[in-house]
């Protein structure tokens, strides 16, 4: 089980990207340690231009969205303020994000499965910060071309 993103095509790229258990959990993670993630809902009489001026005014992408994989569309907007907020965090803050977010998945699974928690490595945390820019520019991409849809 996996969550696959797909938005149009752009800029040589197929518009689609993917993302297993695992690594939502530390996506979604990361995208809370930088604060880009509400449990808000916009309001619902929002439509057009203001549904945009609201989803672009710093409230985050809704955590619902990238939570399930039931084909939740994540606006134009939202993926633009995602794409934006990950720009912004210096690679020593997003690295110092992904440490603490797998150092809680490594904890975790060692108390789940009753072992040693495995020492979390450079390699550990340069793997998801990559994997967190690289969402950070499928979001930019997804931004341009209607947003992306989250199945």
């Amino acid at each position: 089980m996996g969550y696959d993103m797909y938005a149009a095509p752009i800029d040589g790229h197929d518009g689609y990207f993917r993302a297993n258990i695992w690594w939502m959990g530390l996506l979604r993670g990361a995208l809370h340690g930088m604060d880009l993630l509400t449990d808000e809902e916009p309001p619902k009489h929002l439509t057009g231009e203001a549904f945009t001026e609201w989803a672009s005014s710093g409230h985050g992408l809704p955590a619902h969205k990238i939570g399930s994989n039931d084909g939740w569309l994540v606006s134009p907007a939202e993926a633009k303020s995602v794409a934006d907020g990950i720009t912004r965090t210096s690679d020593a803050e997003l690295a110092e994000i992904a440490r603490t977010i797998v150092t809680a998945h490594f904890e975790y699974e060692a108390k789940f499965n009753k072992t040693e928690v495995r020492p979390v490595t450079a390699d550990d945390v340069e793997a998801l910060v990559t994997y967190v820019r690289d969402f950070g520019a499928y979001c930019e991409r997804a931004s341009r071309t209607g947003g992306f849809q989250v199945w």
